[in-house]
């Protein structure tokens, strides 16, 4: 090879490896723009309550807890922040969200829980929007209870519902609690009303939505268990009660395909 074509091929390999550098940088930076699209939006608690009032709720179930009433009662944990002072409430712009419930603990035998929405604003006589008897897993997880796509059962703009979460206890002596329940309440907005990461369950939905897209995609992953975390979700206390404290992390539960409906009304 004499040194004219030595300087080409030189030449040639140099602008191949700048070439390929350059693809490499821009892969890197799709890559990152990627990763942007599961970028964190932290949640916030709304500033002010519209609701009008401070109120109650049970975030975990109210049965007795502990002992030997694990063995026949389930452990339920609705997932709501634990970072607020006026009562157990969260928003909403969606008109048919779905409702998050941890599974910690379910005694074999339990195969069912009851759901309920109701009207907190009517004065009808019976104010239930949506009963449902749900089936649930064979395994403690995360479930998810969905109201069905019609008007009929759509949330209104500006309206407080409030939601229940029941299972039965085994059966057992009269002293033992027969059931257990978590509830709350939610309220619909505008959209445009609040900032978007204020509206709790708009960013429960989406980020559960995308990571049942792909339960293996660690952006969805973080960006789930970054959202418990900024409700207190991931240091749960079930005695809240008690004076032993017993931590529960909803970071460390399966989000699960659940829960199929049995019966419904009305």
């Amino acid at each position: 090879m004499n040194l004219k074509s030595l300087a080409l091929t030189i030449f040639i390999l140099s602008i191949s490896s700048s070439a390929l550098a350059i693809y490499s940088q821009s892969n890197t930076l799709e890559f990152s723009e990627n990763l942007q699209d599961f970028s964190l939006i932290h949640y916030e608690p709304p500033a002010n309550n519209p609701t009008g009032e401070n109120p109650d709720g049970d975030i975990v179930d109210g049965g007795e807890r502990g002992g030997e009433n694990e063995d026949i009662c389930p452990t339920s944990i609705a997932l709501i922040p634990i970072v607020r002072s006026d009562g157990v409430w969260e928003l909403t712009t969606l008109s048919h969200p779905r409702f998050f419930f941890v599974i910690s603990n379910l005694p074999e035998g339990i195969q069912t829980a009851e759901f309920v929405l109701r009207d907190a604003d009517t004065e009808d006589l019976n104010p239930d929007v949506y009963r449902v008897e749900v089936a649930l897993p064979d395994r403690p997880g995360i479930i998810q209870v969905e109201l069905p796509e019609t008007e009929d059962y759509a949330l209104k703009i500006n309206r407080t519902y409030r939601w229940y979460l029941k299972m039965s206890c085994l059966p057992g002596e009269e002293s033992r609690p027969s059931s257990t329940s978590v509830n709350g309440v939610i309220f619909r907005v505008n959209p445009g009303d609040y900032p978007d990461n204020q509206i709790w369950y708009d960013l429960l939905n989406k980020r559960a939505e995308q990571l049942m897209s792909d339960l293996n995609n660690p952006g969805f992953r973080e960006s789930w268990n970054q959202l418990l975390i900024d409700g207190n979700l991931n240091a749960i206390d079930i005695n809240e009660s008690d004076s032993e404290v017993d931590l529960i992390d909803a970071t460390e539960f399966e989000l699960l395909p659940c829960c199929v409906p049995i019966s419904e009304s009305p």
